[in-house]
């Protein structure tokens, strides 16, 4: 088993290797040379952080989607953007983000961070914006290649994310099969296609992540706490929401654990909260803030969904039916599955939205498992309750904004950890039939209620 993985972990990097030169050769940038042995570097450097029984398959699995991810965001760069400022592949977002980088690169690095930290433009996410625009100043690409170079930055966070599945996933079942479930995830969860395009949403999917497997594990050290709460800063100071919203997570890590120290790092917690809370304004202001936010979101869903969506009528439900039929609507998103597709584009191109399509029905397929087999998602509720209710209350609380997978999959690790837990195999042929039976059969009445 050593001998294939150190034989694939070989093959894996000649091709990575391969890619960042022929990159460089038809960019005439050695930037992209660069940056790839890094890449490389950072990912074999993780394996000293992670057991030694697992460190190759995850050197392997990440490595391997370094590549496959770094190649689809190549490929799809080249074929859908001309103009950086305006054209985007699935993240519309996209060129607005490279706008704001091109211009805080423009200032020193110390102006950069201040601006970016003070700058009420920048508020929401200043670390991210601060990140971006240091990329930026520090690669001095033309626009072009500065997309393109800040869209392998996030293919690269994105890679790390199946091997956190993996690791996950051995914590339920053996290494083999938790190895071709970090595959099947990698391929056709929604990472893949988000870990192509510059957004803030793979930056929290990997930080929700790590903290999910701290939180599934049962090392409560002072070490796991302090990382705890630096991943908390980090998600606060990339999307402030997201930060509140882990504050959750500390406090069942903090309650599950059994250090002598527990009451002193609660004590300590709520502390810097409560600073925290001051800092903000009080609890009035952070209560706006979010409001205004989950207001925003709502209204920019609806105007790109427009009126007649089912997504918005079922919001225009009473509560609490609104709630649980958005949140219903976000988890079989995107619906139907073809609405990925643009119109008056190419086939061509509109075939690399496929994984978008995949990762909908793929998603799907997941919840049909979980809910016929209610006896044994119960055991795995039994025994990550606190968690389980906490991703529950995430989905719900996201999908009143904006039930869009591109947010919900920071928490669904957890969800596809019940997934393999009820079953070992991936899809069984039965189990396909009657998916297929019962989305055939929300397709009628979606037609219906549409009609």
């Amino acid at each position: 088993m050593v001998k294939d993985n150190s034989l694939g972990l070989i093959y894996i990097s000649i091709s990575l290797a391969l890619l960042y030169l022929g990159l460089t050769w038809y960019s005439g940038s050695v930037v992209f040379l660069q940056v790839g042995a890094v890449y490389i570097a950072v990912v074999f450097g993780t394996s000293a952080f992670i057991d030694k029984e697992q460190k190759l398959n995850f050197i392997k699995i990440v490595g391997f989607f370094l590549f496959v991810y770094s190649a689809f965001a190549i490929i799809t760069h080249y074929l859908f953007i001309d103009q950086p400022l305006q054209n985007y592949f699935v993240n519309v977002d996209s060129y607005g983000f490279l706008s704001d980088a091109l211009s805080l690169s423009k200032l020193s690095l110390g102006d950069l961070w201040h601006v970016a930290f003070t700058d009420f433009q920048y508020s929401g996410s200043p670390l991210f914006y601060g990140w971006i625009g240091t990329l930026q100043k520090i690669i001095g690409l033309d626009r072009f290649h500065s997309l393109l170079f800040q869209k392998l930055n996030v293919a690269f966070l994105g890679s790390f994310i199946p091997g956190i599945v993996y690791l996950l996933c051995k914590r339920i079942t053996v290494d083999k099969k938790a190895f071709k479930a970090a595959f099947v995830y990698g391929f056709f969860s929604f990472v893949f296609i988000y870990s192509v395009a510059l957004m803030r949403d793979v930056h929290m999917a990997l930080i929700y992540g790590i903290a999910l497997y701290i939180i599934t594990g049962d090392n409560y050290s002072l070490k796991n706490y302090v990382i705890l709460v630096v991943l908390g800063l980090l998600a606060y100071y990339i999307r402030m929401e997201n930060g509140l919203f882990f504050l959750a997570f500390i406090g069942i890590w903090l309650y599950k654990s059994e250090s002598r120290n527990k009451m002193l790092l609660a004590a300590g917690s709520v502390t810097a909260i409560a600073g925290v809370v001051f800092a903000l304004g009080g609890i009035d202001t952070i209560y706006q803030m979010a409001f205004s936010t989950i207001e925003r979101y709502s209204e920019r869903g609806i105007e790109r969904a427009g009126q007649g969506s089912l997504g918005v009528q079922l919001m225009r439900l009473p509560v609490p039916i609104n709630y649980i039929g958005a949140t219903a609507f976000g988890q079989i998103g995107p619906f139907p599955f073809w609405v990925v597709f643009r119109e008056g584009l190419a086939a061509v191109k509109n075939i690399f939205y496929l994984p978008e399509a995949i990762a909908g029905l793929f998603w799907f397929s997941i919840w049909m498992r979980i809910i016929r087999r209610p006896k044994q998602a119960m055991e795995f509720y039994r025994q990550y309750k606190y968690l389980v209710l906490t991703v529950i209350l995430y989905l719900v609380v996201v999908s009143i904004a904006q039930p869009g997978a591109r947010r919900l999959m920071a928490v669904y690790p957890i969800i596809f950890m019940a997934y393999v837990y009820i079953s070992n195999n991936m899809l069984k042929a039965k189990e396909l039939l009657i998916n297929i039976s019962v989305y055939g059969l929300l397709l009628v009445v979606y037609f219906f209620l549409k009609g």
